[in-house]
């Protein structure tokens, strides 16, 4: 077991995402994507422009999500990635005897040129994607994510979601609803930073964030919610988490019309007979595929 997987076994208190976390004028970034894909390496760059360094890797986010914690670990930057930042060459340190680092950097936390923090109030939530191997000479580029499906994507990066339990969605959704989120394609570091230099002061727009809650009304379609889903609304669309480990999904405003309507709030516009439509049946049938809903009994899986 890693020293990190110990430090989450002693933490039941927060969830752990995988994310990068650095602060700017009081106000903090998360930077979630898979690894390889530059958390790191643009963590790098923005402490070269003074952002407090708070973590590279993991942040454990309160209950209440007010605050982020992070672990006071060394930067880690992967073969290639220090070339692209420069100014750490003099921090680097090797870990074993020989002086092997195998092309990686890692520099203390102590030696970045830069503040470094133990905690940041979370503002603005960043979803890395790394276009092509060539992505250093790619131009990077910022968009806006609707809340839902940053949860997702964050759900994707959390370390311990059964562990925390069905709460883990609730938390991730009034993080996404209370920050501004946006999608992040990462070119070069420095022209990356300066993107995201421009967008951290922005207020975020607050959005409604409320639980949804099956009733035990067995439906005249006889579809029913399973007990493992757990759903949130995040501002107009649901997102639907199976608790036991599986699928999350965001769905659209249509889905959620639908998934509203299992929960015995129907639309104002919504009529009985929609709900044995082919095109929600099929819709229903895929939510099955996936244990978020129980077909009728009696009903076999379409296809294959």
């Amino acid at each position: 077991m890693c020293i990190r997987d110990r430090a989450l076994d002693a933490d039941d208190d927060h969830l752990h995402l995988h994310c990068a976390g650095l602060a700017s004028g009081g106000r903090g970034v998360l930077i979630s994507a898979p690894s390889g894909t530059g958390k790191s390496t643009l963590a790098a760059a923005l402490t070269r422009r003074g952002w407090t360094y708070v973590s590279d890797e993991t942040v454990a986010l309160s209950p209440s999500i007010s605050t982020a914690n992070g672990f006071p670990k060394p930067l880690s930057l992967k073969p290639g990635g220090g070339d692209l930042v420069g100014g750490l060459e003099h921090a680097r340190v090797t870990l074993d005897d020989h002086g092997e680092t195998d092309g990686w950097w890692h520099v203390p936390a102590g030696a970045i040129p830069a503040p470094v923090g133990t905690d940041l109030q979370p503002t603005l939530v960043v979803l890395l994607r790394r276009p092509s191997p060539a992505w250093a000479d790619t131009p990077s580029t910022i968009d806006p994510v609707h809340p839902a499906d940053a949860v997702v994507a964050l759900m994707e990066q959390t370390m311990d979601p059964v562990r925390f339990g069905p709460d883990a969605l609730w938390v991730l959704a009034r993080l996404a609803g209370r920050s501004r989120c946006v999608r992040l394609t990462v070119g070069h570091p420095d022209e990356a930073s300066t993107l995201l230099e421009r967008v951290i002061g922005d207020e975020p727009q607050a959005h409604a964030v409320r639980r949804m809650r099956p009733d035990a009304t067995v439906r005249p379609t006889g579809w029913r919610v399973a007990a493992t889903a757990a759903s949130v609304v995040v501002a107009d669309r649901a997102v639907v988490h199976d608790t036991s480990g599986g699928a999350i999904v965001a769905l659209d405003e249509a889905g959620t019309a639908v998934w509203r309507a299992l929960h015995g709030e129907p639309a104002a516009w919504w009529e009985p007979e929609t709900m044995r439509s082919a095109e929600v049946e099929a819709f229903l049938g895929q939510l099955a595929d996936l244990q978020l809903v129980l077909r009728p009994s009696g009903t076999a899986r379409s296809g294959p």
